[in-house]
């Protein structure tokens, strides 16, 4: 089944609100990311630091959660750079459809956006 995303709100009063400030569930759902490929920088800057940080060598897992929502992300270094990105990542819902989990990735997104305000 195919759920279209539902479109961000325009509500001038509201995005001007600092209370309003954090992106509803609905609103990140429309605008899903992408994590695969993102340099550690870019995840950090996206959803803040990692709940826990687990080293596997050579790779390492970093660990989201948040209520129901949990979010791992696998890092792992490029062989010219040395640098750590993202080579795949798995996210789970209470419920584990893509909904939720379109759900829990604008949820991480929105609560490391309402640290930085």
């Amino acid at each position: 089944m195919h759920v279209p995303p539902v479109p961000a709100r325009r509500d001038a009063d509201k995005a001007d609100s600092k209370t309003e400030g954090l992106a509803s569930p609905e609103v990140a759902a429309a605008e899903p990311i992408n994590l695969a490929g993102k340099s550690e920088h870019d995840i950090r800057a996206l959803l803040g630091p990692p709940t826990t940080e687990e080293n596997n060598a050579p790779g390492k897992t970093w660990r989201y959660r948040d209520g129901r929502c949990s979010l791992d992300v696998q890092l792992y270094p490029d062989v010219k750079t040395h640098q750590y990105g993202t080579l795949e990542y798995e996210v789970k819902s209470d419920d584990n459809t893509n909904e939720g989990k379109r759900l829990c990735l604008g949820q991480f997104q929105s609560r490391n956006q309402a640290k930085r305000e």
